[in-house]
């Protein structure tokens, strides 16, 4: 009997022990664990608490950073962790929040670079656990230029693969842009993939859906070339694009619509694309006046990024058309500096193609009540032709400009029928 209650003595300090370590020592030991993973990765995690149970673990209140990436924080006030022998299989993060600082591009570049030099696990691991991301929210800082902020307002999805992040299958949805406080571009959605060959991020422009307007950006793995599709397959107004009116105002656009269909390749320091058609209608240089149509045509430009010149394609400005030519540059964001001499057209042309429109309309009619009442024939003869110009610069969007300079040699007579 004495030797029976020594037995369940022993037994007891063996089970305090072991409930010591459970609840003590084995959350620290699984702590740490995850913490050196992450480092042997270039994360940088700082941990809440931890609780243990059979194959799984809860983290709360975790935030981690990387010094290849600087700029982004993650935060989340819970972590999944399943378990297999103590060994992360794999991470369900739920309602995080992602803060960003610094411009896309250069982000963008960081983020690769530092999956580019990812491992395969160390210790026991031999691959990175997947993560699954459900309900994050985003806030980036100086996404698209100073003052602006780019919110996601839920971002979810799957990240995996070996190495790590080489399947990536990730959404986004409530993607809006701030620009000085004020909103101005959005909601939008989109998607973003990821393989060992290429990326690729897809934005939906319009509720209509992708196959009505949408952007994709593909980019080959260990590459810094990109290849940009932009496609908006009917007329859309700026509003249906996702501008705010007010946004769209300050460039004449409150009224205007846009088709386009093209592409930009982007590798080794040299670009080229082709813009096979664009059409803006509905814009105003200016209060007084009235809407203009811009329409491109089959335009191709091909050089190094800073000077990418414009080899072919024509524009027509209302019932004008010329040649285009000009200069692209794509070094630091992006600047146009294009130009057009229109072909001459008779001004008899000139004003059938604006008998169409309110003013030109108004215009003709006017005309023609005057010869009727007088008894006489409206003649006219004449050209006309214009200088377009038409300059941009990301950098500073608010100095956009497009002069247009007409010349018109117009006679205008009344002879008797």
């Amino acid at each position: 009997m004495r030797r029976l209650k020594i037995a369940a003595g022993v037994l007891g300090v063996l089970a305090m022990l072991a409930a010591i370590a459970w609840i003590v020592v084995l959350p620290w030991w699984v702590r740490k664990h995850i913490v050196e993973e992450a480092a042997a990765r270039g994360v940088q995690l700082q941990l809440g608490s931890v609780s243990i149970h059979w194959s799984s673990a809860t983290v709360s209140g975790v935030t981690a950073t990387a010094d290849q990436v600087p700029g982004v924080t993650v935060t989340a006030g819970r972590v999944d962790v399943q378990l297999d022998r103590f060994e992360p299989t794999a991470v369900t993060v739920v309602n995080a929040s992602v803060g960003v600082e610094g411009k896309v591009g250069d982000v963008a570049k960081a983020v690769e670079k530092f999956l580019a030099a990812q491992r395969t696990g160390t210790g026991a691991a031999t691959t990175a656990p997947p993560i699954s991301m459900q309900n994050a929210r985003i806030d980036w800082r100086q996404a698209v230029g100073d003052g602006t902020i780019l919110h996601v307002g839920d971002f979810g999805g799957d990240i995996g693969g070996t190495p790590f992040a080489t399947d990536v299958k990730v959404h986004f949805a409530g993607i809006t842009v701030d620009s000085f406080g004020t909103p101005s571009v959005g909601p939008w959605s989109g998607t973003l993939t990821r393989t060992k060959e290429q990326s690729e991020v897809t934005l939906v422009l319009s509720p209509k859906g992708p196959d009505v307007a949408q952007v994709r950006i593909s980019h080959p793995i260990g590459s810094d070339g990109q290849r940009i599709d932009v496609a908006i397959t009917q007329p859309l107004s700026f509003v249906e694009l996702g501008f705010s009116k007010s946004f769209a105002g300050l460039f004449g656009l409150e009224d205007g619509t846009l088709l386009v269909d093209g592409t930009h390749v982007e590798e080794k320091g040299s670009g080229h694309g082709n813009i096979r058609k664009a059409r803006l209608q509905g814009f105003r240089l200016s209060r007084a006046q009235a809407a203009a149509t811009l329409e491109l045509v089959d335009i191709a430009y091909v050089g190094p990024l800073e000077k990418m010149t414009i080899t072919q394609g024509r524009v027509n400005v209302g019932p004008l058309s010329g040649p285009l030519d000009g200069i692209i540059g794509r070094a630091n964001g992006l600047t146009i500096q294009a130009h057009t001499k229109t072909d001459v057209m008779k001004c008899t042309d000139a004003i059938k193609a604006q008998a169409g429109d309110v003013i030109g309309g108004q215009a003709v009619g006017i005309l023609d009540n005057v010869a009727g009442v007088l008894g006489l024939d409206r003649q006219v003869s004449g050209t006309v032709t214009a200088d377009a110009r038409w300059s941009f610069d990301s950098r500073d969007p608010m100095a956009a400009s497009l002069k247009i300079t007409p010349t018109a040699t117009c006679d205008l007579s009344f002879l008797p029928k």
